[in-house]
């Protein structure tokens, strides 16, 4: 049975039996030496502080797992579902240990915020658009995956405000690389719009397979493969030149350099793709069209960049006038 099983039951038990321990040391600060070892209750409360935690997570990772594996058949949606519980916790945990003054334990969610962040990306962010395939030449399709991957991007963006903000504290637990924390965000941010957006293009146009015959099942990955062309020739340079647009527009209300950098090399890297990649079959009116489209994207960045760039100048000298008056 879910949950009421012997394996999750002595998990969950043990795990509230060492937070408990932690309770009753709270007290107790005296070092005591027995055998001539010497044992401070402080580190010991440490050490079952994290191994609760380890104990509690082993013990709904294997529950998940094992349950995922005796109710659903497709790979792809009980990854899904068991990255978005690793992502849950995680961000409980980041709820739990956010107002700790711990030095310690603010450097250790960090760094597991960073493994967990970095995890999804490189890998987990992709396994929704593998599940819609799976569900394409399958006449039984669960949406499962589908709607838990919301769950996962949810807890990622949590996980990436809460990185932020512990980067803001004022006791400086983390320091702010602001360079290599702006380029890491807007490329990560930008890998996951790009995913979200093949898949919603997919999940609106694609249907399963009507049989389960081997030439249908061809047919229809055949379809795949071209819608996802075709989003990645169409779609990928309107959502990073709508990205770019934003983030230089972040970068000079912010008057954050290596975000308007990045932004600039975002439509650098959208015109290349439009030239050498997305054209390279077209006819001489896609051509065309393309080249107009190229034109009005550096008159909006050019007078986008201008523009903002008048109203800092005006905002800065009315700062300084001010100050020059008090």
């Amino acid at each position: 049975p879910v949950i009421f099983n012997k394996a999750f039951i002595t998990g969950f038990t043990a795990s509230l039996c060492l937070f408990g321990v932690v309770l009753l040391l709270r007290k107790e600060h005296e070092p005591v030496s027995y055998l001539g070892i010497s044992f401070h209750p402080g580190n010991y409360s440490v050490v079952l502080k994290i191994g609760g935690v380890i104990l509690l997570y082993l013990t709904g990772f294997l529950e998940v797992v094992h349950q995922l594996n005796a109710y659903m058949t497709q790979l792809g949606a009980i990854c899904i579902i068991t990255y978005s519980y690793h992502l849950l916790f995680v961000s409980a945990l980041n709820g739990i240990t956010w107002r700790s003054k711990s030095k310690g334990a603010q450097k250790g969610m960090y760094v597991l915020n960073f493994v967990s962040a970095f995890l999804f990306l490189i890998g987990f962010a992709l396994l929704p658009v593998f599940n819609l395939k799976e569900n394409c030449i399958t006449m039984q399709a669960s949406q499962a995956g589908f709607l838990f991957h919301y769950v996962s991007v949810t807890c990622f963006l949590f996980i990436v405000y809460t990185m932020h903000k512990t980067i803001q504290r004022p006791d400086k637990t983390v320091k702010n690389h602001l360079n290599l924390n702006t380029v890491l965000l807007s490329v990560g941010l930008t890998y996951l719009c790009s995913i979200e957006l093949v898949l919603h293009v997919l999940k609106i146009k694609m249907t399963p397979v009507g049989g389960a015959t081997p030439p249908e099942m061809i047919a229809k990955l055949g379809e795949f493969s071209i819608n996802c062309t075709h989003v990645v020739k169409i779609g990928f340079p309107i959502l990073w030149g709508l990205l770019a647009l934003a983030f230089l527009f972040l970068g000079m209300k912010k008057q954050n350099k290596p975000l308007r950098i990045v932004a600039l090399a975002l439509i650098a890297l959208t015109l290349l793709k439009l030239f050498t990649f997305d054209i390279r079959h077209a006819s001489e009116a896609g051509k065309i069209v393309a080249f107009i489209i190229l034109g009005i994207v550096l008159l909006i960045t050019s007078f986008m960049y201008q523009k903002i760039k008048a109203l800092l100048l005006d905002n800065e000298k009315k700062a300084a006038d001010d100050k020059d008056k008090i």
